[in-house]
């Protein structure tokens, strides 16, 4: 069994009371109120039916039974004693322990039956039958690479020709960078009798020598062992990432290779800080005491950290591999590092424990589930994953569907879009922290809706308004209270879920509402977020420095290049009363109301608001309904005065619309599209003149766009 397989369990013990005539038990069994039994006798399979010795006699200790649950469930048909069995291990029962569980998987579950203990009387043998335990076999990718040895050329295998061995397989976490090596259709076949080992990239070829010093017999490198063109299997094996790293004996990390053509072990060039100075010192010195000659290394920064703030921890696919894997040799220019789950070792002999203070808010601590803060583990996870970079912005959600299993089996919550069922509410406290991004079109799936920080091409930060590490800040606090409830959500995927579009979502929430009316100043726009004025409130600048009781960040657009005032619903979030000051911090979010849909909004951006007492009136409440933000789209146009200067689109353009225009920069004035009911509405404000025909396909429709600008 491997290390990962977390879904195990024990079932309470199944107890045969006797082995005598079944008349001689119904007969004792008279008046008993504590045994419900059918009339009439019961067929047992052929392998139950050994489980049953005749009388007076011992049963055996190890029995062959049912490998799987597939067999197991065929043979309950006829059988009552695996029909017993089975109400207690059915696919509903698993699926409500483990989500994530499919059909497939579950009839793979393997069985395994043995007795505890055995113990007679005078009358007939009684005794504990069977220890029952399951195990659910992790999902193994589809091919690896058998790396050879020094006169054998390694290939890829699929893992149905290693059915009978014990697998053992190491990963490779690295950079792809420029490397243009993969597996592709045309080449699947030909690889799988040899890979031309010479013309591999040089990182490849170091992790094949490192897995065969290490006799690891086989590698899983994401290049070769995914036919890249075969969007089927891409898809297959990304929703696997979880099991595959997980379940590797070691991940190979090429932690400071830019790229595959670097290797696992860069040239040991000077590091620079950013003032020019080196970031690590060599030298040599003496022992005064004993003459003996020693090196000192001086590094600048946290020796602990140091994977962490790699080349290889800016890539967006890395987070889930460094997270997922069990062990990680890191590859650096410096040493080798070695990482697990409760320690850090340096090549030097230093080690550091985890569960230490200092290492407690380590990124890739293992999960608690016992913590009630667990959540806040996804958090730090997606605050880091949103200062990723990718090759190739369509993997921003597939690169996450590892992780979000991981966090599933170990919280039983179910996923939405980057968070989560029960803490909803607080995950929407997720707020865009420094300018968008300049990629168009950043995660590529249709349809992400406006409430999910994967529709924010930005760095996010949870919780801005919230409480810091500092002890004395958490001293002043008296109560921190939810006020908004998850009512109802659905989302509809178009394939496999997080490796594929979004089809639809529909998410109901209901809380505190106030409509509030902010404003803008210079002064006020220098600050990050920046700060508002609120229903038009007199400021004095002359008592208080910062005057402004209001902050706020807006998702897709910044303050500065839109026209205030202007009006907004806010739906309350989070209040924080502290006893110092005897003030009360409120966190809402702002929503705009979708155009000829009642109730229905879509998020716009988060603030908070602090006073002697509370803005919000807690007992009006609403139901809202938010939608993805394809139903009112906005685009944000910077520096032009007029329609003289634009994008020219051309009819093959449609993945901008579909990224929801989150980043485009038009060269106009701000202008917003409606396509509720199926009527598109345009508003513009500003000269505008047609550049192009534009298609933009709504809740399943196409719609040709003429003539707008």
């Amino acid at each position: 069994m491997k290390e990962l397989s977390n879904l195990i369990t024990v079932f309470p013990t199944l107890q045969l009371l006797s082995n005598t005539p079944l008349i001689d038990l119904r007969e004792s069994l008279v008046g008993n109120t504590t045994f419900a039994m059918d009339s009439g006798t019961k067929d047992l399979c052929q392998h139950c039916a050994k489980l049953i010795p005749p009388s007076k006699s011992l049963p055996r200790t190890n029995h062959d039974h049912h490998a799987n649950l597939a067999l197991l469930e065929l043979s309950s048909e006829s059988c009552a004693l695996c029909t017993a069995i089975l109400t207690l291990w059915s696919l509903e029962n698993v699926q409500n322990r483990y989500p994530d569980v499919k059909k497939e998987t579950y009839e793979e579950i393997l069985v395994e039956m043995r007795v505890l203990e055995t113990y007679g009387s005078d009358d007939s043998l009684a005794w504990e039958l069977l220890s029952v335990g399951f195990e659910i076999q992790p999902q193994i990718p589809k091919r690896l690479i058998d790396v050879g040895r020094a006169s054998v050329f390694p290939k890829l295998v699929t893992c149905t020709e290693l059915a009978n061995e014990s697998l053992r397989y190491a990963t490779l976490s690295y950079c792809w960078g420029l490397t243009t090596f993969k597996t592709t259709k045309a080449t699947v076949y030909t690889y799988s009798r040899a890979l031309p080992y010479d013309d591999l990239p040089k990182t490849y070829r170091d992790a094949i020598t490192l897995a065969r010093s290490l006799e690891i017999n086989y590698l899983w490198i994401d290049a070769l062992c995914i036919v890249q063109d075969d969007n089927a299997e891409w898809q297959q094996e990304a929703s696997r990432m979880q099991d595959i790293y997980a379940g590797s004996d070691l991940t190979i990390a090429a932690t400071d290779a830019p790229d595959g053509s670097t290797g696992c072990f860069p040239p040991c060039t000077v590091e620079l800080l950013s003032d020019g100075t080196s970031n690590t010192v060599v030298f040599a010195t003496k022992d005064s005491n004993s003459n003996q000659e020693r090196i000192v290394q001086f590094h600048v920064g946290d020796s602990r950290q140091v994977a962490s703030h790699s080349i290889l921890n800016t890539r967006g696919w890395t987070l889930q591999e460094m997270v997922l894997s069990h062990r990680i040799l890191h590859c650096m220019r410096s040493s080798l590092f070695w990482q697990c789950k409760t320690h850090f070792k340096t090549e030097t002999g230093l080690t550091f424990d985890y569960s230490t203070p200092a290492m407690r808010h380590n990124l890739f601590n293992a999960l608690d589930p016992t913590s009630k803060d667990m959540h806040r583990n996804w958090w730090t996870w997606m605050e880091s994953y949103s200062r990723r970079e990718f090759s190739f912005p369509s993997d921003r959600l597939p690169a996450m569907a590892g992780l979000v299993h991981h966090y599933q089996a170990a919280s039983r919550d179910e996923p939405m879009l980057g968070l989560w069922e029960r803490s909803f509410t607080q995950d929407l406290l997720w707020m865009r922290q420094g300018p968008l991004s300049k990629t168009s079109a950043i995660t590529h799936v249709s349809n992400i809706p406006s409430w999910s920080w994967l529709a924010c091409p930005a760095i996010l930060k949870f919780d801005n308004w919230g409480l810091s590490e500092d002890k004395s800040e958490k001293e002043k606090l008296q109560i921190t209270t939810d006020h908004s409830s998850l009512v109802d959500w659905s989302i509809k995927w178009s394939s496999e879920p997080l490796v594929s579009d979004v089809k639809s979502s529909r998410v109901i929430i209901e809380g505190p509402v106030l409509a509030l009316t902010f404003n803008t100043s210079p002064e006020s726009l220098k600050f990050s977020p920046p700060y508002l004025n609120v229903n038009d409130e007199k400021l004095d600048f002359e008592k208080q420095g910062v005057p402004w009781r209001c902050s706020a960040q807006f998702d897709l657009f910044e303050a500065k290049d839109r026209i205030f005032p202007a009006s907004y619903l806010c739906l309350l979030l989070r209040s924080s009363v502290y006893k110092s000051g005897n003030y009360t911090e409120e966190t809402f979010m702002i929503l705009k109301p979708v155009v000829d849909l009642k109730n229905t909004y879509r998020r716009t951006g988060i603030g908070g608001i602090r006073g002697d007492k509370r803005t919000f009136d807690l007992g009006v409440r609403q139901k809202l309904v938010i939608i993805y933000a394809g139903s009112d789209l906005t685009i944000a146009a910077t520096d032009a005065p007029d329609g003289s200067i634009g994008y020219k689109f051309e009819d093959k353009s449609r993945e901008l619309w579909e990224g929801r225009f989150q980043s485009l920069a038009m060269a106009m004035s701000i202008t917003s599209f409606n396509l509720a009911g199926h009527q598109p509405r345009f508003e513009a404000k500003g000269k505008c003149q047609a550049l192009a025909k534009i298609r933009v396909q709504s809740e399943g429709r196409d719609f040709e766009l003429l003539n707008f600008w």
